[in-house]
């Protein structure tokens, strides 16, 4: 066999080889072919597919009365959010205050030098006994008819502002100490022992620190045009967090003006938070309550989209012809949700509902009819 295929020229071994290889190719589609007949005869034909497995679930369902809700995107903010300004000038002497400390309205954060104010409120006071002798001396001179009125009145003013100077500067001693102006927390300070400046003029932009009120938190978020006057205000709101756990609050403003950007309406949820479990910034989804519409219940599962983007889900007339019909999403939870457009009673598809196209007609053996409550209730007892 060797001493054969030498013979042959190079031209003749290149056809050699072409012609084996073409014999193993289509040998090989033979092969494949008759593979692929066997496992098709092995599988089942669409018609029984069909009958067997492509089985709908219906419901019979009738409309309730049941509240529409819009979902608002948001965000967590505090309640309230303040930069605390020195009210007088001086040296810091303390930070009393640290960074992230719960405070009560009323507590010190910083302590300013008092310089000579004490002296200087002494001052008043002696300044203050004085103008009272004169103006008692100035009565009794204006009583026996030796003092003009014109005396006795600028007496009278004197004294007065000897009394406003005390206040004043009780005032501005009481100043020296910068306190919280509300319960919250010390998000910041701005300021360290040594610094100095005038009023509005410390730290960042003129503010000794920056306090924050964490109890309640506000969920703020905007409404579309659409939903704004349908809004419930007085329902309580629903608000969930990234984890999944819910807070219910109360709506405390809806804005009566839209923005020019996106010509939607602000709002604001209050949300009690005795804890401070409620953190600050967190990206939240508010579920706004609205009016009131007619609405059917079914699993999630059973809506579809049509190729414009149209929501849809398919029913049964009394002939079993399937209809596909357009709804409108009331609300929704995590079973499922609350859909509006269709007729009071009606026999929705929950399940197979893929498999028939509208205007069919399906066989009766095929459908399956989900129990009714009463029905349900009669099958447990």
């Amino acid at each position: 066999m060797r001493q054969w295929y030498k013979k042959l020229s190079s031209q003749q071994r290149v056809a050699l080889c072409i012609t084996i290889i073409t014999c193993l190719w289509v040998g090989s589609g033979v092969v494949v072919s008759e593979r692929n007949q066997e496992q098709s005869s092995m599988m089942p034909k669409a018609s029984n597919l069909s009958d067997q497995e492509m089985r709908l679930v219906v419901r019979r369902s009738q409309a309730q009365h049941v509240q529409r809700i819009a979902t608002v995107q948001g965000q967590l903010k505090p309640s309230k959010d303040v930069k605390i300004m020195a009210q007088t000038s001086g040296e810091v002497k303390e930070v009393i205050a640290k960074e992230g400390q719960k405070l009560k309205a009323g507590d010190a954060i910083i302590q300013l030098d008092m310089q000579d104010r004490q002296e200087r409120l002494k001052a008043a006071y002696a300044s203050l006994t004085f103008r009272e002798k004169e103006f008692e001396a100035r009565r009794k001179l204006y009583a026996k008819g030796y003092e003009s009125a014109l005396t006795r009145a600028r007496s009278s003013a004197e004294l007065e502002q000897a009394r406003a100077d005390i206040l004043r500067m009780k005032q501005e001693i009481g100043f020296t100490k910068v306190i919280a102006p509300f319960d919250g927390v010390v998000e910041s300070i701005h300021v360290e022992v040594g610094d100095f400046g005038g009023i509005g003029v410390f730290g960042a932009e003129g503010a000794v620190a920056r306090m924050v009120s964490l109890d309640p938190m506000l969920g703020v978020g905007h409404i579309s045009q659409a939903d704004r006057s349908f809004v419930d205000e007085a329902a309580p709101i629903r608000v969930i967090l990234a984890d999944g756990s819910e807070h219910v609050g109360r709506l405390s403003m809806l804005a009566h003006v839209a923005q020019d950007e996106t010509r939607s309406y602000p709002m604001e949820v209050t949300l009690d938070n005795p804890e401070t479990k409620l953190i600050a910034g967190q990206n939240i989804t508010i579920k706004v309550p609205l009016d009131y519409a007619q609405g059917h219940y079914i699993p999630s599962s059973a809506l579809s989209l049509d190729d414009a983007g149209v929501i849809r889900i398919k029913t049964l007339d009394e002939h079993s012809k399937v209809h596909a019909q357009t709804v409108e999403i009331l609300s929704e939870d995590a079973e499922g949700v609350w859909v509006s457009g269709l007729e009071e009673h009606a026999q929705i598809l929950i399940a197979g509902h893929h498999y028939v196209t509208d205007g069919m007609k399906v066989a009766q053996e095929r459908l399956t009819f989900e129990p009714t409550p009463q029905e349900a209730l009669i099958l447990d007892q």
